[in-house]
């Protein structure tokens, strides 16, 4: 599978850009800034899409597994807080040992991940 597409709703457009397309009845498409993207959480076979659109939190959910968003992803800046949760690194303002704060949502961190998710925010920061 080409990693700039996938078989199910997440497509990149651009360097940028990603198309999503909304699970259920009525199927929705949705181009979004990835650095818009707060963070996405995954069950089982579906995805919700927490980004920001015009000062708008909204939530897209596509039928979409976690592996394939991580690998569509794995050139941004995405730290897996986890198994059902990566955020975005820049949209990550504070973490404590139990939760990231992204955006009004507090992101959970698994205690196995925590060392792991520290390391990883505490080189980017020192990167920027």
């Amino acid at each position: 599978m080409d990693k700039n597409q996938n078989s199910s709703g997440a497509w990149l457009l651009s360097d940028l850009t990603l198309k999503l397309i909304s699970s259920g009845k009525e199927k929705k498409t949705w181009i979004v800034s990835i650095p818009n993207i707060l963070f996405y959480k995954c069950h089982t076979h579906y995805i919700d899409v927490y980004f920001i659109s015009k000062e708008h939190h909204i939530v897209v959910t596509i039928y979409n597994s976690m592996r394939e968003m991580e690998i569509l992803l794995a050139d941004y800046p995405f730290v897996r807080t986890h198994n059902a949760y990566m955020a975005n690194e820049s949209q990550i303002s504070f973490f404590t040992k139990k939760y990231a704060q992204v955006g009004s949502y507090k992101v959970p961190i698994a205690r196995n991940r925590f060392e792991e998710v520290e390391k990883y925010l505490l080189e980017r920061k020192a990167e920027n």
